[in-house]
């Protein structure tokens, strides 16, 4: 009996990573094309296409990433990054996902 728990849990370890990644992506990109579509039906209803909002989506990004690198705009992240690491519940929410985002490289280097 414990050999099959060991080899259930084994093909749990393998398939739950997978499976979470795959999950989340799906979810990003379902909860992406629903926000904008409903914005762009809204401003430009005859030019929507399935698919539109992520691509929206992403470009709103990657406009983002940009701006990071300006100096007032990332002047401004600092001094919102101290903030919230000063505020009791939301210092806990906000650092842990702080410190998991920074397992993924910013700078294009592995």
């Amino acid at each position: 009996m414990r050999k099959i728990w060991n080899t259930v849990l084994k093909g749990l370890v393998a398939i739950l990573p997978l499976g979470l990644t795959v999950y989340v992506v799906y979810w990003l990109a379902v909860t992406a094309e629903r926000l904008f579509s409903k914005v762009i039906r809204l401003l430009l209803p005859e030019y929507y296409w399935p698919g539109l909002g992520l691509l929206i989506g992403l470009l709103v990004l990657y406009f983002v990433g940009l701006a990071v690198n300006a100096y007032f705009v990332g002047r401004a992240l600092r001094m919102s990054d101290a903030l919230f690491a000063r505020i009791p519940v939301v210092k806990t929410i906000y650092l842990a996902i702080r410190d998991f985002m920074r397992f993924f490289p910013s700078s294009g280097q592995g």
